[in-house]
């Protein structure tokens, strides 16, 4: 293997340890416990393979550039998100620095993305596993771990609580068997499973069934194949994966002959303008994206030493707001 081809995870996997462990070894960080018989494994694994610090390494633990990485998972960048970045990149250029973001691609790591840009920050949106933001802190890299899904969340409405908000409304208004619609997309995994995982979560506590998930595309006639599963089963109210795929389940609905809520209740999250112009208005749970934005903008600031006049929006997770319409 050449050496210029050697990679942290090719050193990792000799020695027997961590890619992380071994980039906290190579770069002698103190502030890991490491015991010396694992840091003679990784130097004699990288000492065998030849290995050398990656040009993304020397990078990115060199000179800083006025970017802000924002590292998104590898899904569409639908309105809310396309606001959340709005309200970053604007607030951080009145810092003078330049918002930018990527999203995550299989087979490419953090730092390589990030290594082009020798950003002075990296922006974790729920892209990235912890480890992969904790390497790229060991070469030196300002990492903010305000997540919008997923472990190390700072501030915002964990996903879950979407879910389990969607469940609560609709139980409220006398449902008693939830459907669930789960998107085709796989892409969408990093939030489905949370959301789904919250609808679950409140009917096991309050004595209701587990709901019944059929999984639907952004079209009619996947969406009215899982509307009639869902009418097969005895459901009378649906959570939908968001907002869009609501809409989905309303065309199905029509397409049967049937109409929200008679016939099925739907709920959405994140409320979308359109929403209000669906037939009938969609009811959906909105994500607070400004607040997240907001406070993903204070941790930043926060990570680059910038002095703030307002306080951090961080803490507890605010509570989920329903906006009532005429679908649920």
């Amino acid at each position: 293997m050449a050496a210029d081809r050697v990679t942290l995870r090719d050193v990792a996997s000799a020695a027997g340890v961590s890619p992380a462990t071994v980039s906290y070894v190579l770069n002698d960080n103190r502030r890991q416990s490491i015991p010396q018989s694992t840091r003679d494994r990784v130097f004699a694994a990288a000492k065998e393979l030849g290995y050398v610090p990656s040009r993304a390494a020397r990078a990115l633990r060199s000179g800083r550039s006025d970017i802000v990485l924002l590292v998104m998972p590898d899904t569409q960048i639908g309105e809310v998100n396309a606001r959340l970045i709005d309200r970053i990149t604007d607030a951080l250029e009145l810092h003078g620095y330049v918002g930018v973001y990527r999203r995550r691609r299989e087979g490419r790591s953090v730092a390589t993305m990030a290594a082009a840009l020798a950003p002075a920050a990296v922006v974790n949106l729920a892209a990235y596993g912890d480890d992969e933001m904790t390497l790229l802190e060991s070469l030196g890299v300002p990492v903010v771990r305000t997540t919008i899904a997923g472990p190390g969340q700072r501030f915002g409405t964990p996903q879950e609580r979407f879910g389990r908000t969607q469940a609560e409304y609709l139980a409220l208004k006398g449902h008693r068997v939830l459907g669930y619609g789960r998107p085709l997309n796989p892409r969408l995994i990093a939030f489905v499973e949370p959301r789904l995982e919250g609808v679950r979560q409140w009917c096991a506590e309050h004595g209701l069934a587990e709901p019944v998930v059929a999984e639907h595309g952004l079209d009619v006639e996947s969406a009215a194949g899982a509307v009639g599963a869902w009418r097969g089963a005895g459901v009378t109210a649906v959570a939908a994966y968001n907002d869009e795929y609501a809409l989905a389940i309303l065309a199905g609905m029509r397409s049967l002959g049937l109409t929200a809520p008679a016939d099925l209740a739907v709920i959405g999250i994140d409320n979308i303008t359109v929403g209000q112009f669906a037939a009938p208005p969609l009811t959906s749970v909105d994500v607070e994206a400004d607040a997240i934005a907001d406070g993903t903008v204070h941790a930043i600031l926060e990570a680059l030493g910038v002095e703030k006049t307002a306080e951090p929006k961080a803490g507890a997770p605010s509570p989920a707001r329903v906006v009532e319409r005429e679908s649920a």
